[in-house]
């Protein structure tokens, strides 16, 4: 497939000043599927960002990243599913780091919605 996928992103430096422990949870295991996703560990990945949008069902960075799994391993639907529901958040989240430095500073919808253009 000579597709290029958009990248995954995270925000850094979130988790420091978190409120609640369960906002820093979601955060922490959303920092190690995007570790995960740099090594190409897809199972890792999605198994962390599961359990991250378990804990935060609206965390856009988990949703996100959650899709370019989905959309890394063929699944196309739920990669679909993931970057509607950023789109449909209106998620006003940035990306401060990326597997492509040219998505820093992009919103996650503006991301999202690239990653849609690419799907088949």
């Amino acid at each position: 497939m000579a597709r290029i996928l958009a990248a995954t992103v995270l925000l850094m430096g979130l988790v420091a000043g978190c409120a609640t422990m369960q906002r820093s949870q979601d955060m922490q295991l959303v920092t190690d599927g995007f570790g995960k996703i740099e090594q190409q560990d897809w199972a890792g990945a999605e198994a962390d960002l599961s359990r991250a949008l378990e804990l935060n069902p609206s965390n856009a960075y988990a949703q996100l990243n959650l899709g370019m799994v989905y959309q890394s391993t063929g699944r196309y639907a739920l990669a679909r599913q993931m970057y509607d529901k950023v789109i449909g958040a209106n998620a006003q989240e940035t990306a401060a780091k990326s597997t492509d430095p040219a998505l820093q500073g992009k919103s996650l919808v503006e991301i999202a919605r690239q990653n849609i253009e690419l799907l088949p």
